[in-house]
């Protein structure tokens, strides 16, 4: 959470920024056009620097495996040259693929999210 006298950017976020960009290694491809992705997992999520709103952020993806559908990488963010957050991630591309998720969302997490939205949006 961000607060009035300690301003940051939370982990959610910036785990969605590192996701972004990993993304668009990708969903540029032509043969991509329009195809939607699911998460499979996202693991070492590590925010090693404080990241407070109005700051570059520099974000590097590098795309390791594509292959049948699943997409695998990672994300690194850096602020004024030095490692602020980084992430491993796994994708499913869902257009025409055998592959279904169906993620289970807590209550908890609708509210902390909800709550994190609020928080922002002030």
């Amino acid at each position: 959470m961000s607060f009035a006298d300690e301003p940051n950017v939370p982990g959610f976020i910036q785990i969605e920024m590192l996701t972004q960009m990993f993304l668009m290694t990708f969903l540029t491809f032509p043969e991509n056009k329009g195809k939607k992705t699911s998460f499979v997992s996202v693991n070492n999520a590590k925010f090693k620097k404080k990241i407070v709103p109005g700051i570059k952020v520099e974000i590097k993806a590098e795309l390791k495996t594509y292959r049948r559908g699943l997409v695998i990488g990672s994300s690194v963010g850096y602020v004024d040259g030095e490692v602020a957050c980084s992430i491993e991630l796994i994708v499913a591309r869902r257009a025409n693929s055998r592959i279904s998720f169906a993620p289970t969302v807590s209550k908890d997490w609708i509210v902390s999210f909800l709550l994190a939205k609020q928080l922002l949006s002030h």
